[in-house]
């Protein structure tokens, strides 16, 4: 059981990696840096930099939320063979945790007590509540205000990217859990009870929305030592989530996996057309190299 629970944190990063600026094959995203698909009248958002003004910034990240949602929906239609064969693990591994999911529970709450494991389940509990988005829209929206209206690109970029992230994901959560109706775990209707009306095990939102700020802050801060915390941190709430029979644990991984595919592979679409690239300015001294921003 310990195994599947390491599993659950610490694979679903490498197993949902998306494509960097140079457009490396990976499981989120199929096309190239300089490719992008169009979908009809969609176009990828330019590159080019132009006047900040609020019009024109509003009217440039509804085009980019508008093609990214597109982006990520249609996402399967350009699966790579390495794409697919990484889900299929993740999904193995989901399988895997179905067919014990009760057991799982259970060791779960009984390692409470456990010395060892007791900090990683107050962890959890301590950050659980900023998995709900109820508790956080608040903050995200007022953070990429203040960042809009001071000029600080990344601290906009970063909350557009979290709220973005947010909405696509929770699009897709909401269609699943509709179709699904899977029973959660204090019903005691056990892990097979499926196609109830309002049941909404599968998916968890909490662990969807965490494994997003967990992925979102890992590439923006750019360290091992945060990227290493922020997933220990997001794999505490997965579990909490379990622990407090919120949730099966089959139900947290494809959440983990989902999850951190969205917001990389939003990440990896802003890198394109949106985040720092080198730009080539004229000066006294002759040219000068140096780096441009645009959300």
């Amino acid at each position: 059981m310990l195994v599947i629970l390491l599993l659950a944190g610490a694979g679903v990063r490498t197993a949902v990696a998306a494509v960097d600026a140079e457009g490396d094959a990976t499981p989120t995203v199929a096309a190239t840096a300089d490719a992008l698909p169009r979908f009809g009248p969609l176009a990828p958002p330019d590159r080019a930099p132009a006047p900040r003004g609020p019009l024109r910034d509003a009217g440039y990240a509804l085009h980019a939320a508008a093609y990214d949602l597109t982006y990520v929906a249609t996402s399967p239609a350009r699966i790579t063979t390495r794409q697919a064969l990484l889900w299929a693990g993740v999904l193995g591994l989901s399988w895997v945790a179905y067919n014990n999911d009760q057991a799982i529970l259970d060791a779960v709450r009984d390692s409470r007590d456990q010395d060892l494991l007791r900090w990683f389940h107050e962890l959890g509990a301590f950050v659980e509540p900023v998995g709900h988005m109820g508790n956080m829209n608040a903050y995200y929206f007022g953070g990429l205000a203040v960042g809009w209206v001071t000029g600080q690109d990344r601290v906009t970029r970063i909350f557009a990217e979290i709220l973005e992230s947010h909405f696509i994901a929770g699009l897709g959560k909401n269609l699943a859990q509709s179709l699904a109706g899977r029973d959660r775990p204090y019903t005691d209707r056990g892990p097979d009870s499926w196609g109830s009306q309002d049941a909404t095990s599968f998916p968890s939102g909490h662990t969807i929305n965490i494994f997003q700020l967990a992925t979102i802050l890992s590439h923006h801060a750019d360290r091992t030592w945060f990227t290493v915390g922020a997933y220990t941190v997001a794999t505490a709430v997965g579990v909490q989530r379990v622990e407090s029979r919120a949730h099966w644990m089959s139900d947290v991984i494809v959440s983990a996996a989902f999850g951190t595919a969205v917001a990389r592979t939003v990440v990896g679409l802003h890198e394109r057309y949106g985040g720092p690239r080198p730009t080539v300015a004229a000066s006294p001294e002759g040219p000068v190299l140096g780096l441009a921003w645009r959300f």
